[in-house]
């Protein structure tokens, strides 16, 4: 899939920009690279397969020993274990039994910063409307937010879901907001904390996809176009 990003600039595809890394844990206790990747990551989303273990996500934004859990509501943990590095090609799991037990399968999900693909911004909860910058250069379709200083559930903005927000670590339905809580343009999108906000200093990190209906970097076919 080619992603569009302007006639001035090189092509960019997702193997450029998306990895999905499948491994089996050695336990060792120096860790161990996981590679295959032709890119520097700026998420990493590891899900182990055979053994029941959170949802484990760093990123460049906060740091690779700064741990997010996306089935639980939990704030930002601490952990180096868990992912010790990023390197381009991959990145470096430490002597967790969670991300590198022995014998233990895992998949690894791997996104890069790229205009028309993918972002990852962090910002401040305040009374207002917050318009935050992304740098997708064109209009989110999915943004994924969580608050890292406080527990709470992760906000899931989606582009047919306009007037409800989703929840990403619990089964619930979506939650009806009856309104368009976050409004995106192709270089911002707006926390309404009247919506969705835990309160004034809540310190939040989103991953912002491309894919908006309008004005988008997205091929649609649709028989006319």
């Amino acid at each position: 899939m080619l992603l569009g990003v302007g006639a001035k600039k090189s092509s960019v595809y997702i193997d450029d920009c998306f990895y999905t890394h499948v491994y089996e844990g050695n336990g060792s206790s120096s860790g161990q690279n996981i590679t295959g990747s032709d890119f520097k990551p700026d998420l990493v989303w590891i899900k182990g397969r055979n053994h029941t273990a959170n949802h484990i996500l760093v990123d460049s934004v906060r740091g690779d020993n700064k741990v997010l859990y996306s089935n639980t509501n939990d704030d930002e943990d601490t952990n180096e274990d868990y992912v010790n590095s990023r390197f381009e090609g991959g990145f470096k799991v430490g002597n967790s039994g969670i991300t590198n037990g022995s014998n233990e399968t895992n998949v690894g999900w791997t996104w890069k910063k790229q205009e028309g693909f993918f972002d990852v911004v962090e910002f401040t909860e305040t009374n207002d409307n917050l318009a935050v910058s992304h740098l997708l250069g064109c209009i989110p379709g999915m943004i994924i937010m969580k608050r890292k200083n406080g527990t709470s559930d992760w906000i899931v903005y989606h582009r047919d879901v306009l007037d409800g927000a989703l929840k990403l670590n619990t089964s619930a339905a979506r939650e009806d907001l009856g309104t368009d809580w976050c409004p995106v343009s192709n270089s911002t999108f707006t926390f309404k904390p009247t919506d969705i906000g835990t309160g004034v200093g809540s310190e939040w990190v989103a991953y912002v996809f491309a894919g908006g209906e309008v004005d988008n970097n997205s091929v649609q076919f649709d028989g006319t176009d």
